[in-house]
Protein backbone atom coordinates (compact mmCIF):
# COMPACT_ATOMS: atom_id res chain seq x y z
CA UNK A 1 0.00 0.00 0.00
CA UNK A 2 0.82 3.67 -0.90
CA UNK A 3 -0.47 6.06 0.44
CA UNK A 4 -3.65 4.59 0.65
CA UNK A 5 -3.78 2.57 -2.53
CA UNK A 6 -2.25 -1.15 -3.26
CA UNK A 7 0.54 -1.47 -5.38
CA UNK A 8 -0.20 -3.84 -8.06
CA UNK A 9 2.61 -4.49 -10.06
CA UNK A 10 3.96 -7.34 -9.43
CA UNK A 11 7.87 -5.69 -10.54
CA UNK A 12 7.49 -2.93 -7.91
CA UNK A 13 5.86 -5.53 -5.43
CA UNK A 14 9.25 -7.81 -5.69
CA UNK A 15 11.72 -4.36 -5.84
CA UNK A 16 10.33 -3.76 -2.70
CA UNK A 17 10.25 -6.90 -0.93
CA UNK A 18 14.29 -6.48 -1.63
CA UNK A 19 15.12 -3.37 -0.72
CA UNK A 20 13.11 -3.10 1.76
CA UNK A 21 15.05 -3.86 5.82
CA UNK A 22 14.29 -3.79 9.08
CA UNK A 23 17.53 -2.59 10.82
CA UNK A 24 18.16 -1.34 14.86
CA UNK A 25 13.95 -0.51 15.00
CA UNK A 26 14.00 1.23 11.84
CA UNK A 27 12.30 0.59 8.22
CA UNK A 28 14.99 1.43 5.38
CA UNK A 29 14.87 1.28 2.18
CA UNK A 30 18.28 0.10 1.40
CA UNK A 31 20.06 0.59 -1.96
CA UNK A 32 23.55 -0.09 -3.42
CA UNK A 33 23.75 3.64 -3.72
CA UNK A 34 21.89 5.07 -0.56
CA UNK A 35 20.00 4.28 2.54
CA UNK A 36 16.50 5.97 3.21
CA UNK A 37 14.63 5.56 6.54
CA UNK A 38 11.30 5.61 5.84
CA UNK A 39 8.33 5.35 8.07
CA UNK A 40 5.72 2.22 8.13
CA UNK A 41 2.30 2.47 9.47
CA UNK A 42 1.96 -1.28 9.94
CA UNK A 43 4.22 -4.14 9.75
CA UNK A 44 4.77 -5.14 6.13
CA UNK A 45 4.36 -8.75 5.16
Amino acid sequence: MHDGYKIKRHKMVTLFSHILWYENGEYLLVTPVEKVRIQVEDAPF
